[in-house]
């Protein structure tokens, strides 16, 4: 009885869900941008008002946050902060997503670009390594803008059909989105294809990883493209994203310089910590533009569980 009310609840759920993202989509086009950054902006709010253990970890880690910065911010006002940058996000990724050019790049700058390109007609294919900072979502549409065939990998979405509209939306000019299900050799070949391959790594997922510094604390963190550039010799760049002054986006597309030692686990290990570094620097000047509900330090190297996972600590 109470797996079917389960069920029942989730399926209601995901049904809510779906309708409020069909509701936005449709409204999305019809308003200015000012209107829809407030309205979006305020719905983010909205959603912190409920209770959910989401917002229980935001506020928590960012209680934790503060006290190593020796800050005396309000956790539970800056998490609503963050809840309604997310939601200005969320509306300027569907905005951007269909504007024009000219409407692109009056709302986004980037620097950095150019030694991206020179890299990219390396023929080698690139790798993209990014973060859930800013609007990161519109990454894969700016880069697809500039004329760099590129793809992402996404895990698939719980409800098919908000899997189909996120699926759609990271597809397009230039632009293509690969489940995380399928083979590593779709992204291997797209990659000698000469495309541009961008990656989330500041979340634990349940991917391969090792132990690196994030934000001052140890954390879990995917190695997989870090692990890829240095086997294939592929040019690597993190790319960070943040809403700066007048609600304009800037991009910062910065070279990683891959450690090479000799010993390809140590290479790895700190490699994927010079990642981290530039990340956590980002993070630190726009703190309340990453997603702090996400469990960031859920894993500790210390547990005997994690102890074979490899740690920048035993490369110090």
């Amino acid at each position: 009885m109470g797996h079917r009310i389960s069920k029942v609840f989730q399926r209601t759920k995901n049904n809510l869900v779906y309708f409020i993202v069909r509701i936005l989509l449709m409204v999305e086009p019809l308003i200015p941008r000012r209107c829809g950054l407030t309205l979006f902006g305020l719905l983010g709010r909205l959603v912190f008002l409920f209770p959910s253990a989401d917002k229980r970890v935001a506020i928590a880690q960012l209680q934790d946050y503060f006290s190593a910065q020796g800050r005396s911010d309000d956790a539970a006002k800056s998490a609503a902060t963050m809840y309604a940058n997310l939601g200005k996000n969320g509306f300027d990724a569907l905005r951007l997503g269909h504007s024009s050019d000219r409407y692109f790049d009056r709302i986004v700058s980037w620097e950095g670009l150019a030694e991206f390109s020179e890299a990219y007609a390396g023929g080698k294919g690139v790798i993209v390594i990014t973060a859930h900072l800013g609007c990161f979502e519109m990454l894969l549409n700016f880069f697809g803008r500039k004329g760099f065939t590129s793809f992402a990998v996404g895990q698939k979405i719980y409800d098919e059909r908000l899997d189909k509209i996120v699926s759609r939306a990271r597809s397009g000019r230039n632009i293509s989105y690969v489940h995380r299900a399928e083979s590593p050799r779709v992204i291997l070949r797209k990659l000698r294809e000469g495309q541009a391959f961008g990656v989330l790594i500041d979340q634990d997922t349940a991917v391969e990883g090792v132990f690196a510094h994030f934000l001052g604390k140890m954390a879990f963190t995917p190695s997989g493209p870090v692990r890829m550039a240095l086997r294939f010799n592929i040019p690597t760049f993190v790319v960070t994203t943040v809403r700066a002054a007048r609600d304009k986006h800037r991009i910062w597309i910065t070279p990683l310089a891959l450690s090479k030692s000799g010993d390809f686990e140590k290479d790895v290990v700190m490699s994927t910590e010079a990642a981290n570094e530039i990340i956590g620097k980002k993070i630190l000047e726009y703190p309340l533009q990453w997603v702090w509900m996400h469990r960031r330090w859920r894993r500790n190297p210390g547990d005997p569980e994690n102890r074979a996972i490899p740690s920048v600590e035993n490369y110090a």
